[in-house]
Order: structure tokens, then C-alpha cells, then sequence
């Protein structure tokens, strides 16, 4: 069996619910959490009888996961040294909010070899973050960077969210210069997108102007307004781009030149400081998620673990989220619908059961797929390199990609050098959209 290089664990406690957020979560709770670990180490156990797990990145998502208690954090540490080989592993990152880190929990991050943090800053305007329903303050974003970093933790990552309710240009100007002054070795950056199983979407059905008063209607991304047909793909993309994208154009400039490399659609990096575990993701590797509502790719299966029901052994879902769909998170949100997977949802992640079921996607699927993630990295990808590595279905593939990609070549989406197709700064608004041409 090949070797699964890349984990995700999901963490699906909060203290609150965040209007904008639509993933599975629950309110923190400590029987509950409690619970959750014992069928976490027993779900990990597992796998490691039945994959060759030796992982080179480990990402906790969640959720919060630095919600946790120091002993609670400590257990899931101990349950994967116990099951999984970890000599391998480079990078161990931990997602967190601002305020939620003691010392004692950062001695114990490092004591078990957690190598990068991840926080959930997503803006540096207390009125907004109120509005949002976040549970933290902007000093406390810079308050729990200076912490970190004075402790030895140097690899920090900060989140944004642009086009929230509310923020003008001035607001998120200074939120952006406000982050980089902290001089965090990373940052994401997401256009709000309206989930539609987020407390934000059920405001924008019912009264948007509870959000506050004479704020602009949040609107999805334009990528996700193209359409896809079949001879003329570049006849049915719309160019007029919605507010949401002026503000990422903002967060580039910014960005850039304080020093962060542009790598992926949504996320900046310094130097030798881009996230190893999600640009592996990217790439196409295999990962196996751990944990309810976790999605995983190992070969050509394709699973993800469903929302455990009330049980003694497993903590009752307090939402009717069935599915993740991602950016910085590393359990990719872009997930394929089930038509193009073909594999239904496995039991219920207490049983245990860990063999992947029902029947696997195609060899040709299975290459579209990785091949279309591909093209979320700024450095692009060499579709005919790509053929090579991937086998006769990638080579079968090859001439409709090249069709499709000069299509976009002649919409300003994509660009081509020595070979290697890349978005354009415009086809990076409508990446999603240039991701579903190269779907057969």
C-alpha cells in the first residue's frame, strides 16, 4: 500500500458560532470533548492497522482546536506518537484563536513538536468582529502574537476575511497594515462567501440590515458566477467582478510589497514559509482526515467522515452542516460534488470501520481532479509533466486541457510560459471557475 504523507485531525469545538462559518461544529463542552478523544484515538488506532501512514505534515483544523485544555490538547499529541510513525514529519500545524492560548498550552505545543500556528484573526475592527459574532478582540490578535513569538514560535499565521458587512476601504486598509505589522511568517486572505449553512446566509434570506444598518449586500465571489459549456466555455464567464474582489486586489498590493509571496489564490507567504501541508494538498497528495465532517483522498477513494450521531461513545452534532467544502484549510472546502467522486459517505466515524467503500473514482477522474487543484498555485502547473507522473488517463486528458486552457488563455484568465499555464492576477478572482474547465 502506498504511503499516506499528509494528516488532517478536525477539531470541532467552539466556543461560539461565527455567523459567516458553516462547517460542523459544536459548543465547547468538556464531557463532550471527552468523548470525541476517546473515539479520535480509537478512529486513529485504526488507520494505522489498515494504511502505511507516515506523515510529513500534520495539520488541526477545526473548529478550535487551541480551545482545548492543555491535558486535552496533550492527549491527541500522545495518540498520534502512540499510533503514527512520526519521524517523518516537517510541519505540525496548530489552528487557534486570539486569546485562547495560555503558557502552559504553548509549553506543551512545543514540547510535542507543534511547528506553526495558525490564527483566526479575520479582522483588526472590534465593531466588525462583534458583528461577526467572533469571540475575540483586535488586541487580543496582537497580544497572542507578541505571546507566541516571545516564546520561540516563529511561524505564525494570521486570516483575514474580505467584503465582511460593514468594512470600507479605510477599514480594511488599516486591518491589513495592522497585520503586517506584526510580521507573521504567513497570511491568508478569503473573500467572504456566503455559506448556506451559515447563520449569515439565513440574515441575508430573512433581513440583511440586521447586520448593520446601511451595509452593503455580502455577495459571493464572481468566480462562482461563470458557467461552464461545453464548445464556448469563454462566452459564458462573466468579467464584471463583484466588490468582494477590490479588496483582494488591495490585500495583494499590500501584501506584496511588505514581502509576502503571493503562492496560492487565497494566501501569502515570507520566504521558506509557505504551508508545506496545504501546498501538498495542492499538489495532489494524499491525505487522510481524522475526526467528524473530515474529508480524505487516498488513491482513488474518496471519503469523508460523516457527522457522528448521539451516542455514548461519540458527542452529538449541534448543526445541520453535512459536508466541508476550503483555502487555507487544508481539508480542501473546493470538494467535488458526489457525481464526480462516486463514493458515498462512509459509517459513522465510532465504528471504526476504515476500509474505503463503495466504488472508486476513475483513473481519469481521479487525474482531473488533482489537476485541477493544481491550478490554485501561483507557480502553475506543466499540463504534458503532469501527463507523464499521472499515467495513460492524464495522456488522454492532455488534449481536452490544452483546448480548455487556450479557450481561457483568450479570456485573460490563464497564461502559458515554456509550458508551465498560470492564472492570471484576473483569473485568480474566477480560479474556481478555471478549476471546473478542466473537469472532462
Amino acid at each position: 500500500m502506498n504511503q499516506i504523507p499528509h494528516i488532517y485531525i478536525h477539531v470541532p469545538f467552539c466556543s461560539g458560532k461565527c455567523l459567516y462559518c458553516g462547517f460542523y461544529s459544536k459548543i465547547y463542552n468538556k464531557n463532550s470533548v471527552d468523548r470525541y478523544l476517546d473515539a479520535l484515538e480509537s478512529e486513529i488506532k485504526a488507520a494505522a492497522s489498515t494504511y502505511n501512514i507516515q506523515p510529513k505534515t500534520i495539520y488541526m483544523g477545526g473548529g478550535t482546536p487551541s480551545l482545548l485544555s492543555t491535558p486535552q490538547l496533550k492527549k491527541i499529541f500522545q495518540t498520534l506518537q502512540r499510533y503514527i510513525n512520526l519521524d517523518e514529519t516537517t510541519e505540525w500545524t496548530l489552528e487557534g484563536n486570539p486569546g485562547t492560548f495560555t503558557d502552559e498550552k504553548i509549553s506543551v505545543i512545543k514540547e510535542y513538536g507543534i511547528t506553526r500556528i495558525s490564527l483566526g484573526a479575520q479582522s483588526m475592527d472590534d465593531k466588525i468582529l462583534k458583528n461577526m459574532a467572533r469571540r475575540h478582540t483586535a488586541e487580543q490578535t496582537i497580544q497572542t502574537v507578541k505571546q507566541l513569538q516571545s516564546s520561540g514560535i516563529k511561524n505564525i499565521g494570521l486570516d483575514l476575511i474580505s467584503a465582511l458587512p460593514g468594512v470600507d476601504s479605510a477599514t480594511w486598509k488599516r486591518t491589513l497594515d495592522e497585520v503586517i505589522a506584526l510580521n507573521p511568517q504567513h497570511i491568508s486572505v478569503y473573500a467572504l462567501s456566503i455559506d448556506p449553512n451559515s447563520i449569515l446566509h439565513e440574515m441575508q434570506t430573512n433581513d440583511i440590515n440586521k447586520l448593520e444598518p446601511g451595509c452593503p449586500h455580502p455577495e459571493q465571489r464572481a468566480l462562482a458566477s461563470a458557467k461552464k459549456t461545453e464548445q464556448q466555455p469563454q462566452s459564458t464567464i462573466n468579467h464584471q467582478q463583484s466588490n468582494s474582489t477590490d479588496p483582494l486586489s488591495t490585500a495583494e498590493t499590500k501584501l506584496t510589497a511588505a514581502g509576502y509571496h503571493h503562492y496560492e489564490v487565497s494566501n501569502y507567504a515570507k520566504p521558506n514559509h509557505q504551508s508545506q501541508h496545504n501546498t501538498a494538498i495542492w499538489q495532489g497528495a494524499d491525505y487522510i482526515g481524522f475526526g467528524p465532517a473530515a474529508f480524505s483522498r487516498v488513491g482513488l477513494y474518496r471519503w469523508e467522515n460523516p457527522i457522528p450521531e448521539a451516542s455514548p461513545q461519540c458527542p452529538a452534532p449541534n448543526s445541520q452542516r453535512k459536508d466541508r467544502c476550503s483555502s487555507e484549510d487544508p481539508n480542501p472546502k473546493t470538494k467535488l460534488p458526489a457525481e464526480v467522486t462516486g463514493v458515498p459517505r462512509r459509517p459513522s466515524v465510532c465504528t471504526h470501520t476504515l476500509q474505503p467503500r463503495g466504488t472508486p473514482v476513475t483513473e481519469a477522474q481521479d487525474a482531473a481532479e488533482r489537476f485541477m487543484f493544481a491550478f490554485r498555485l501561483y507557480d502553475g502547473i506543466n499540463p504534458h509533466t503532469f501527463a507523464t507522473k499521472h499515467g495513460a488517463a492524464a495522456k488522454t486528458l492532455l488534449p481536452y486541457w490544452l483546448k480548455q486552457l487556450e479557450a481561457l488563455k483568450q479570456e485573460g484568465l490563464v497564461t502559458c510560459k515554456q509550458n508551465v499555464w498560470s492564472l492570471t492576477k484576473n483569473g485568480r478572482n474566477y480560479a474556481d471557475t478555471v478549476a471546473e474547465y478542466m473537469l472532462p
